[in-house]
């Protein structure tokens, strides 16, 4: 985006310099070999000019999606985090198992809802896991998906110990 704003800055310099040549091409007298090498010159420094800017712009385009895409999963993240650490507490302030019918029924039934959520979670994963796939792809930088990847795990695997357990 600093180079995208950097080439806006000089967009003035190049319509001068375009200016320019097209006085030098459009000028009285014979065509020289000298207004031929401008006219290739400036059909080089123009093809550039906008296959870079088209790059920058399209970068451009994909920082931001990737902003909002990130945006999304560190929330999604954040959120599973407190799930999975609320079930996990549940899980774990079980009482043990009783013998008593009742009991042992509202601890199914516990269980159930235990069960159910981790489902849940596990979708949810799945969505994260769909999120940091599609950030992968806009970001270039291997670091950056290595920690996408980290971030995510750091949520999926105790989720995977929770399954165990429930």
């Amino acid at each position: 985006q600093f180079m995208l704003k950097e080439f806006e800055a000089r967009r003035q310099q190049h319509e001068q310099l375009n200016e320019a040549a097209h006085g030098i091409l459009t000028g009285p007298g014979d065509v020289s070999p000298s207004t031929s090498q401008v006219q290739k010159e400036l059909q080089s420094i123009n093809h550039k000019w906008v296959e870079l800017t088209d790059k920058l712009n399209s970068r451009s385009s994909q920082i931001d999606q990737a902003i909002v895409k990130s945006t999304q999963y560190q929330e999604l993240l954040q959120d599973l985090s407190e799930k999975v650490k609320a079930v996990g507490q549940r899980l774990s302030s079980q009482a043990a198992i009783s013998t008593q019918p009742e009991a042992v029924k509202q601890q199914l039934e516990e269980t159930s809802e235990i069960r159910s959520d981790v489902e849940q979670l596990d979708h949810e994963i799945k969505e994260a896991q769909t999120l940091c796939d599609e950030l992968s792809v806009l970001i270039g930088e291997q670091y950056l998906k290595d920690e996408l990847k980290k971030r995510l795990e750091t949520v999926a695997l105790p989720l995977q110990g929770l399954e165990d357990l429930a």
